[in-house]
């Protein structure tokens, strides 16, 4: 393979990329008002805190979410998936008669620190599926505008090697 279409080859790889992660995943058959998005946006909202402010308002966290688990994720691991949220949820119904995303931010808060805490149990492997939640999260956060420009001070032409840098706690820099 020569050169130039070694260049053309990565080059729309790239494109077809960027143009995939760019466009609203409701286009794909995923409403946000459906409950599962509902949930997993309350969730993300939880997740992120501060960094919850999206730039983009009509491009949903949790549409995003149900539909990367909807479509790249296998039948039985989307299934184990929903049967875990649905846990989740009667555990709410049942101790504030609500469900997750209608409890208050202090409630859902307070949810989320016992999700996480390996050794209180809401649920049957409860902390599997938060930690695996807010991985879905943190990657729908990062992949987009402001994860990755404002948050991590993204580059995108690399300066010169440098083998080793010493990086502070305090640093954010990212580079492809």
């Amino acid at each position: 393979m020569n050169r130039r279409s070694s260049l053309k080859l990565m080059v729309s790889s790239g494109m077809s990329y960027g143009l995939m992660t760019s466009f609203s995943p409701l286009s794909l058959g995923v409403s946000e008002k459906s409950a599962e998005a509902a949930f997993l946006e309350s969730f993300a909202r939880v997740v992120l805190g501060d960094y919850y402010k999206n730039p983009q308002a009509r491009l949903k966290k949790g549409a995003f979410i149900h539909c990367f688990i909807e479509q790249c994720w296998n039948k039985e691991d989307h299934q184990l998936f929903w049967e875990s949220a649905a846990k989740l949820q009667d555990y709410c119904q049942k101790n504030y008669q609500l469900t997750f995303e209608k409890l208050s931010d202090a409630e859902q808060q307070k949810i989320t620190t016992l999700l996480f805490d390996s050794k209180k149990h809401l649920f049957e492997e409860d902390n599997e599926w938060a930690v695996l939640t807010r991985q879905l999260v943190l990657f729908e956060f990062f992949s987009g505008q402001k994860g990755a420009t404002e948050v991590l001070r993204h580059l995108p032409l690399p300066g010169r090697y440098e083998g080793n840098i010493p990086l502070l706690p305090t640093d954010t820099l990212f580079r492809h």
